[in-house]
């Protein structure tokens, strides 16, 4: 069984590693953490087509799957670029039976953030700093979702 990443992958891993390379870094990261902006930001992300990977294509994603995700998302990894392309995944799989709302994700008209539990509960995520849709999963309700105050 071969392991190796095929030519598409490696292709988007080159990429997102040169869509990556200046446009953030871990001090912007840390800086994101105090106020500034959170590098790249979701527009830029959206027009490349990197929040949509695993949203549906009749949402207006490209309908990839998890190793799609993944090579993208390591390069982003690599210099901290946020918002964070597993909380867009995360919320591409709460909103499956959404497609107004993933259709949203994908095109970066609405920023999401994750929520791991009930509210009261969860931890903090850069992601959230700009969200205006929280999407929580919680162990009794699938998902549940509401606009920030």
């Amino acid at each position: 069984m071969n392991f190796d990443l095929g030519r598409d992958q490696r292709d988007a891993a080159a990429g997102a590693r040169e869509f990556f390379a200046g446009r953030t870094s871990p001090g912007a990261a840390r800086a994101a953490l105090e106020g500034a902006r959170v590098e790249p930001g979701r527009k830029a992300l959206a027009d490349i087509g990197f929040l949509g990977i695993t949203v549906p294509e009749a949402a207006g994603g490209a309908g990839a799957g998890v190793l799609d995700l993944a090579v993208v998302a390591e390069q982003g990894g690599a210099v901290l670029a946020g918002p964070s392309l597993v909380t867009a995944a995360r919320a591409a799989v709460l909103l499956a039976d959404h497609p107004d709302l993933a259709a949203r994700l994908a095109d970066g008209s609405t920023a999401f953030a994750v929520l791991d539990g009930p509210v009261s509960g969860s931890a903090p995520s850069i992601d959230a700093a700009d969200a205006t849709l929280f999407l929580a999963s919680t162990t009794t309700v699938r998902w549940s979702w509401g606009r920030a105050r």
